[in-house]
């Protein structure tokens, strides 16, 4: 049989993709990409002329150039390398000593067949073989192409069955979909550096086998297998792009406040709730060939901030692997081993592993949240609320820089204290809300766990009282900037309230209705704390002076010899709407300066007007109008009025028009109270 003629029994149909071919004798590698198993001739016999270690690509591959797990898309065999050589322990091109199962190819045939026997695959058939100058090879051809996602599974229950009856094969080829194997009818140029093996020797078909069906292998397969089997899992197509799981928000956020440590996985490990893998390194280090094992720990180790080199280092030592060793694996090492390919290197430990198929690999089981507990200033950002009339027609170049430009002394926004968080609670190093549980097994063993609530801070700011009602005044810190949120205080008492209202605010628990429980007990102690370190503070329902002196102007409190407090009002949105600060001083005052030069003496009086309204408290005098008024247009009576509201807040925001109904000319006048209100035109209203 020619060896595109046994490709042809061993490999998927044309149509399913590009086959590829491989030299990995030199360090270039070469892989070489081509549709139809014809193509790939001339490619064989320049490889073979030089000649060169030649492999094939046991799948088909999507897209040419890239050999990976991820771009293999159909198989039509199931296969075992069983290595042999005169020899034991002969180290590889790497220096990677691998122990040698059997010392002979014969040897190793009488195993294979021992386990055909034995497993009862032999009643099936019988699998085609080849000789690769080192080892064995085994296919079991199938009759139909198969997907990765069906083969796949199959593929991890026959590596299984492979352990179970002590077949010495090598387990990282049986399962991996992009697997090479050396081809037939080629050279293996030998293991360099190893004077025992001489020449060079030819990979070629001992003798063929039949084909199988693949329902009836998988079948025989999982009768026998003691371990659980993998399942076919069926892939439910559908149009559109596939989510990643892994630029999930919830699981960046996870990850950004927690760290892993590898003392954790140990000690999880020990008591049973970890990784198997890692306690059977730990009871068989001394052996040989646990290499590939050892590799796959560090792996792990090297994932872990603060203890990972340490245990990397006991682990080494428990070998003994030399230092330098320890040093070169760990700068070659890319990425943590999922579990599944550790469990190619070692089957048999991973089945009977609780987490298995629910985690790719075990650092999750030593993440640990790293909480901050502790009093935190936290700045708010300054509302970019914009004047609610502005007509870009009516205003000229000053007053343009006046609202373009950024008022320096607005931008240094207020700060509010985040408070300790409650007992049993943290924030993350990045923000967020964690909750801290211990839970107890059967056995009397107690794991603790962080539960994420929020992905961002909630905390209490301070409760306030209107009208005999208090309100909790609450925080939210998103990526946006903080926000506020008013939570009735009586709704702390009841979970559904709690988690209603703080749903309509847009504050959802994590992970769904199962966590709302975990919020309503978080707020609840937040509101408990502050209700019993503070009192509630009387919320405004006036701008200007109050009864103790104070002075209220856009949302803050002026105090006089104490901090300005900065709280939410309701019921006056309306009036500290039109109050923000805009533009600098400085273009204010080019703008009061441009009027003196200019001699308009009565447009400044208008605003001296404005200016003088929290003196009136000391006159005795309960409230006075100015009407200024003009037969002629374009004296400056408006833009005396723009002058004046300045003072207070945006000019075409805070004064009203000539469209305000009585009724809310009067409601404004009682909310504004000390400062002025400003209205033009009222001689066109009846």
């Amino acid at each position: 049989m020619l060896p595109l003629e046994f490709l042809a029994v061993v490999l998927p149909s044309a149509g399913h993709g590009h086959y590829c071919v491989a030299e990995l004798s030199t360090p270039k590698k070469s892989h070489v990409f081509k549709t139809t198993l014809g193509d790939l001739q001339p490619t064989l016999d320049k490889f073979n002329s030089v000649p060169y270690d030649t492999y094939v690509a046991m799948a088909t591959f999507e897209e040419p150039g890239k050999r990976t797990s991820a771009n293999a898309r159909f198989l039509r065999s199931l296969f075992i390398d069983i290595d042999c050589n005169h020899k034991l322990d002969i180290p590889d091109a790497e220096g990677n000593v691998k122990p040698r199962e059997y010392p002979s190819s014969k040897e190793a045939v009488a195993a294979l067949v021992q386990f055909l026997t034995d497993s009862g695959l032999g009643e099936l058939g019988q699998p085609w073989l080849a000789s690769s100058g080192g080892g064995v090879h085994a296919y079991w051809s199938l009759s139909d192409d198969v997907s990765v996602e069906d083969w796949k599974p199959i593929a991890e229950n026959f590596k299984s069955l492979c352990k179970q009856y002590a077949l010495g094969i090598d387990f990282t080829v049986t399962a991996d979909e992009a697997r090479v194997m050396r081809m037939v009818g080629s050279t293996n140029t030998g293991i360099k550096g190893v004077k025992q093996v001489r020449g060079t020797t030819h990979a070629k078909l001992v003798s063929q086998g039949d084909i199988f069906d693949l329902d009836d292998l998988a079948k025989a397969i999982r009768s026998k297998l003691v371990a659980p089997s993998f399942e076919t899992k069926q892939a439910l197509m559908l149009p559109g792009v596939r989510p990643n799981a892994a630029k999930s928000s919830t699981a960046l956020k996870l990850f950004a406040d927690s760290k892993t440590s590898f003392k954790k996985i140990l000690n999880a490990s020990v008591q049973g709730t970890g990784c198997g893998q890692l306690v059977y390194y730990m009871e068989n280090a001394t052996k040989d060939g646990l290499e590939p094992l050892w590799r796959g720990l560090l792996s792990w180790a090297k994932c872990c901030e603060d203890d990972g080199l340490k245990y990397a280092q006991r682990l080494s030592d428990m070998h003994p692997y030399e230092p330098e060793r320890l040093q070169q694996k760990w700068q070659e090492i890319k990425g943590p081993y999922p579990c599944l390919k550790m469990d190619g290197e070692n089957p048999g430990i991973c089945s009977s592993c609780p987490h298995f198929g629910k985690i790719t690999n075990p650092l999750g089981l030593g993440r640990v949240v790293e909480f901050d507990t502790t009093e935190k200033e936290v700045s708010l950002a300054p509302r970019e609320v914009q004047p609610e009339y502005h007509d870009e027609s009516s205003v000229d170049e000053e007053l343009d820089a006046y609202y373009e430009a950024e008022d320096s002394e607005a931008a240094a926004a207020p700060t509010v204290t985040r408070p300790s968080a409650p007992r049993g609670f943290g924030y993350g190093r990045t923000g967020g809300v964690y909750m801290e549980r211990s839970d107890e097994d059967a056995d009397g063993k107690t794991t603790t766990k962080q539960i994420m609530l929020l992905p961002f801070d909630l905390f209490v700011v301070r409760l306030l009282k209107a009208n005999n009602e208090h309100t909790v005044h609450m925080i939210y810190d998103r990526k946006e900037g903080p926000q506020e949120i008013m939570l009735p205080q009586k709704a702390v008492v009841s979970k559904d309230e709690t988690v209603k209202s703080l749903a309509s605010q847009n504050v959802i628990a994590q992970f769904g209705a199962g966590n709302d429980k975990n919020l309503f007990e978080y707020v609840r102690a937040c509101v408990n704390e502050a209700s019993t370190n503070q009192q509630a503070v009387k919320v405004p329902d006036h701008c200007g002076w109050q009864e103790d002196n104070s002075y209220v102007h856009n949302y803050k409190v002026f105090r006089p010899h104490k901090k300005t407090v900065s709280m939410p009002m309701q019921g006056m949105e309306n009036v500290n709407h039109g109050m923000n600060a805009y533009g600098t001083m400085e273009q204010w005052q080019k703008f009061m300066n441009m009027l003196i030069a200019k001699e308009l003496y009565d447009v400044l009086t208008i605003f001296l007007c404005s200016a003088s309204a929290p003196l009136m408290r000391f006159t005795g005098i309960n409230g006075l109008t100015y009407h200024f008024t003009s037969r002629g247009s374009g004296t400056g009576k408006s833009l005396g009025l723009d002058a004046g509201a300045s003072l207070w807040g945006s000019p075409l925001g805070y004064r009203v028009s000539r469209d305000t109904s009585a009724v809310t000319l009067q409601q404004r006048l009682g909310l504004l109270h000390s400062s002025p209100l400003i209205t033009d035109e009222i001689t066109q209203k009846n």
